[in-house]
């Protein structure tokens, strides 16, 4: 749906494009949907399950989901909001072993989860322990200074 939306599939099936030109390179790719003026732009040929919003996608995007552009100028996004994520607690990061901690690449900007183990010990716990030592310091730290003002009073 838009002027020349899919206008270049030939024996892609499956497919939805909403947008002026979305999924116009698109010729044999299947199971898409494209949302926007010319999202799926740089798929071209045989991109497939791919879900793009407001994104023109890469070369080869195959199996993947991109909301937006990244940048400021017209037609990008340079800031996110997505509700039901910040302040909600997961409850497998209080197991034993700890779950996947979500990670941005923040060179493509790509969502993806890392292992909380590392070097076999679960990554919650290191910071857990980090962050006690580093109270422990603090402690420390005031109390040295309390120690150094005893002394210079006498």
């Amino acid at each position: 749906m838009g002027w020349y939306a899919g206008g270049d599939t030939s024996t892609g099936s499956n497919n939805a494009f909403f947008g002026n030109t979305a999924g116009n390179v698109n010729t044999t790719g299947n199971y898409n949907t494209y949302l926007g003026w010319s999202a799926g732009g740089s798929v071209a040929g045989s991109g497939s399950s791919n879900i793009l919003i407001g994104s023109m996608g890469a070369t080869g995007d195959n199996n993947t989901i991109r909301i937006g552009t990244n940048g400021t100028n017209t037609a990008q996004q340079a800031t996110t909001y997505i509700a039901g994520i910040a302040g909600v607690t997961i409850s497998t990061l209080d197991e034993p072993n700890g779950g996947p901690l979500v990670c941005i690449d923040l060179a493509t900007g790509q969502l993806g989860t890392l292992n909380c183990a590392q070097n076999g010990a679960p990554a919650i716990e290191q910071q857990r322990q980090i962050q006690a030592q580093a109270q422990q310091i603090a402690d420390l730290q005031q109390r040295l200074s309390r120690l150094e003002s005893l002394i210079a009073k006498q």
